[in-house]
């Protein structure tokens, strides 16, 4: 990515303060993330406002990751569309930013 791109980019994304603080992972969450390989997502400190929310977001995350039957790619097209649907700027930008000769399903 060159310079100007990085550059309007960057204008044209908002500063959006948190609305809830980021809060500390309880020791059995981060033990769980541990044992899954997995990584300590700002998601997963704001869901630790509610511990047991987190637990059970821990466990239904990893089993639509590694418990699936569909393709990745095609798990990643239904993400996207479900964020277009919702208006989100993450599909916006991720559809925009898509090469032209994307392998149609």
């Amino acid at each position: 990515m060159d310079t100007e791109v990085k550059t309007t980019a960057a204008k044209r994304a908002p500063k959006i303060k948190p609305r809830l603080p980021l809060k500390e992972i309880d020791e059995r969450n981060k033990k769980r993330i541990r044992e899954l390989n997995g990584e300590f997502l700002n998601l997963y400190r704001v869901l630790g406002h509610h511990a047991n929310l987190l637990s059970a977001w821990i466990e239904f995350a990893y089993t639509l990751r590694r418990d699936c039957t569909t393709a990745r790619t095609l798990r990643e097209l239904m993400i996207l569309r479900g964020a277009q649907l919702e208006g989100s700027e993450t599909a916006r930008r991720s559809f925009a930013a898509a090469p032209a000769d994307v392998e149609r399903l």
